[in-house]
């Protein structure tokens, strides 16, 4: 009998214990680890057949010492031999204990120097390191005592290889099973994540329903140690039980509105070598119960390392309160880094658990969806009666211009009042509330409570359905080019004559600007019937506007996907974008080419206040957007007009620039504040 170790998350110790029952494995638990008893044989059924378990650490040596070069003086005579040849390939992992005064990066240093010296002192010759796939891997545990344990599987067990390149997935498999575990999820029952990302609740859950075992792919390394015979006899053993189960049919649903995400979780899926799981695109509010009997709704919605990161994950965590309320009689489980967001599904847990991903301390907790106890209807707080009273007069002021201007896209709520630090816009049957810059000082419970109470307020005053609400929180550094999702979801709004066709999902930016409305008519005007050059053209709306009153358009834009979008809004509008002219160029050398060639009567530089691109040079707007300008009007025909604007803040132009500012003339009725400033220039 040889004790060995078992390593996991922390949190999860007690499930990887009873799993370890079941594999008949005898073990006591550790925080993050767990002892047990056995020889190869049971460290092999660890290997394989284990969901939970991180590594399997089988002991070489124990010894005292306080510092790494003792550690090397007790390993220099070690028996390496024994256990690699130096034509393997290794690599050493550390773990420092409590107390333990030793940087862990110098330890490596010296466990590998023991090694190296030991073999080129018998041999004459050393083996390599390999990081990323070595033959064999050393553990080093400096504790009270020192131990020597060999990896017996070489790499992490949470490694499974079947996420495809470019997954984003915030939850390590060895974790999502153990979330599984802890639901009492089993094969028979429904289960479904309704916001399944690339898919590790659903593969994990399928590997389990088919008895795959974790481990079934795993190949020996080169230790010396090894007991081929006994892995293979037991790889066959997994491998009966797997085709045994190889008839079950599964009630396994994965969901999610980002079709990119859904292509990534068939493809993990597929890697895995499991099928019969379903995958259905739309948002979480649309799903309902299937299959036989109650069942398991288990989910990792979105959530940010940092407190109050994103608006994502306090829209995610709203839409799953009201999912949940049709699924009575079934049980669901959250996990989530952003345990006070938990709130916001208006249902008290029957059970929390502290689990760990990586570094991150997050919570699982468990909901009885029975008749009695569905989540109630979110309500707004007392404190947010001023924001609805504000919302009410502004719209009745807004109204009956909006009507008059023919707009359905407008500016409803600007950041009047401290406490909601948010603005709110409407586009056609949807709105979108903002959060910029929140302020450090503020709370991030409170914050959520406050756009939690925004988003209610929007819904109330506008009229519309809860789901038809969106939150962006914009965060320092993100680009109007960023990409959120993928659900290509556009619809049309109204301004003046035109229509533009917006995102409010999918981008930082929705491909409108709406204060730059009043700025787009008047450098479209200024083009009437004659020649419109639109730099930093983004969707082209106002390329749209221009050519309305007869002019020819020219868009520049480094993005070939907002040129697209451009064109879709001329198709919108009865124009033939085939009679107009797109430039998917970086605008300094599209000026810098066209220079002594062309000019147009009216330009406008619209350009963003940063943007770096592998394709262009960066742009950095308070230093460079002098030579914008002037390279602007270079190309600016005689009695021409330059339009230039910007929305960076504590922006200055340059004195030696002969332009006249227009802003007032420029920002529209429905804002409040001053979003950009808008200078004129002529040539």
């Amino acid at each position: 009998m040889h004790d060995f170790a078992i390593t996991c998350a922390r949190g999860t110790e007690s499930l990887l214990h009873a799993e370890l029952a079941e594999l008949g494995v005898r073990a006591t638990e550790s925080v993050g680890a767990l002892t047990a008893t056995g020889g190869l044989e049971a460290a092999y059924r660890v290997m394989l057949g284990s969901r939970i378990a991180q590594r399997v650490l089988w002991p070489l040596r124990t010894f005292a010492a306080d510092d790494a070069d003792q550690v090397y003086e007790a390993l220099r005579g070690f028996a390496w031999p024994e256990h690699m040849d130096t034509d393997d390939t290794f690599a050493i992992r550390a773990a420092i204990g409590r107390g333990r005064d030793v940087h862990a990066r110098y330890l490596l240093q010296r466990v590998k120097d023991a090694i190296v010296d030991t073999f080129r002192d018998r041999t004459g010759r050393r083996p390599s390191v390999d990081r990323d796939d070595p033959e064999v891997a050393y553990h080093v545990h400096f504790g009270d005592e020192v131990t020597l344990a060999v990896a017996l599987a070489g790499r992490s067990l949470h490694q499974r290889h079947y996420r495809p390149r470019g997954a984003k997935a915030p939850l390590k498999e060895t974790l999502a099973a153990a979330v599984l575990r802890a639901s009492g999820w089993t094969w028979e029952q429904p289960l479904l994540d309704p916001m399944c990302g690339s898919g590790t609740l659903l593969v994990e859950a399928a590997l389990a329903a088919r008895e795959a075992a974790p481990g079934r792919r795993l190949i020996l390394g080169s230790w010396r140690g090894h007991d081929a015979q006994v892995f293979a006899e037991l790889k066959r053993e997994v491998e009966l039980r797997e085709k045994a189960a190889a008839h079950r049919t599964l009630q396994i649903r994965g969901r999610d509105l980002d079709p990119e995400s859904l292509r990534l979780a068939g493809e993990s899926l597929r890697r895995a070598g499991v099928h019969g799981v379903t995958l259905e695109q739309g948002p979480a509010l649309d799903a309902r119960p299937f299959g036989k009997g109650p069942g398991h709704l288990v989910v990792n919605p979105p959530y940010g390392e940092r407190l109050g990161a994103s608006g994502d994950a306090l829209r995610a965590h709203l839409d799953l309160g009201t999912t949940f309320r049709n699924f009575p009689s079934w049980h669901a489980h959250v996990i989530t880094g952003e345990p006070r967001l938990l709130k916001q599904l208006g249902l008290k847990s029957q059970a929390r658990r502290t689990l760990y991903n990586g570094p991150i301390e997050c919570t699982l907790a468990s909901f009885a969806m029975s008749a009695d106890a569905r989540p109630s209807k979110p309500r707004r707080r007392p404190e947010a009666e001023m924001l609805l009273n504000r919302m009410r007069k502004n719209l009745k002021r807004l109204r009956k211009w909006a009507d008059r201007q023919n707009l359905d896209a407008y500016r409803v709520y600007d950041a009047e009042i401290p406490e909601y630090n948010v603005v709110v816009d409407r586009y056609g049957d949807a709105a979108l509330v903002q959060e910029h810059h929140r302020p450090r000082r503020v709370d991030p419970a409170v914050a959520e409570a406050r756009l939690r109470d925004a988003l209610l307020v929007v819904a109330e005053v506008l009229e519309l359905d809860e789901t038809a609400v969106h939150l962006r929180v914009r965060q320092r550094g993100e680009s109007q080019y960023e990409r959120r999702a993928n659900t290509g979801e556009r619809h049309l709004v109204r301004e003046g004559d035109h229509q533009f066709e917006v995102n409010l999902l999918d981008y930082q930016d929705t491909g409108l600007y709406l204060d730059h409305r009043q700025l787009r008519l008047m450098a479209a005007e200024a083009a009437r019937g004659g020649r419109f050059l639109n730099l930093f053209a983004y969707t082209c709306t106002a390329s749209v506007v221009a050519a309305g009153l007869g002019a020819h358009t020219t868009s520049v834009d480094l993005s070939k996907t907002y040129l697209r979008w451009g064109e879709d809004n001329f198709q919108r509008n009865d124009m033939d974008p085939g009679a107009q002219r797109f430039e998917p160029l970086d605008v300094r050398r599209f000026l810098s080419h066209v220079r002594g060639r062309e000019t147009w009567q009216s330009i406008l530089l619209a350009p963003p206040s940063f943007s770096k691109s592998s394709r262009a040079d960066v742009l950095d707007l308070k230093r460079d957007h002098r030579e914008l300008i002037e390279a602007s009007l270079a190309v600016l025909a005689p009695g021409g007009n330059l339009f230039f604007s910007t929305h960076a803040r504590d922006f200055e132009l340059d004195r030696g620039l002969d332009a006249q500012e227009i802003t007032r003339q420029t920002v529209p009725q429905d804002f409040r504040h001053e979003p950009h400033r808008t200078w004129k220039l002529t040539r």
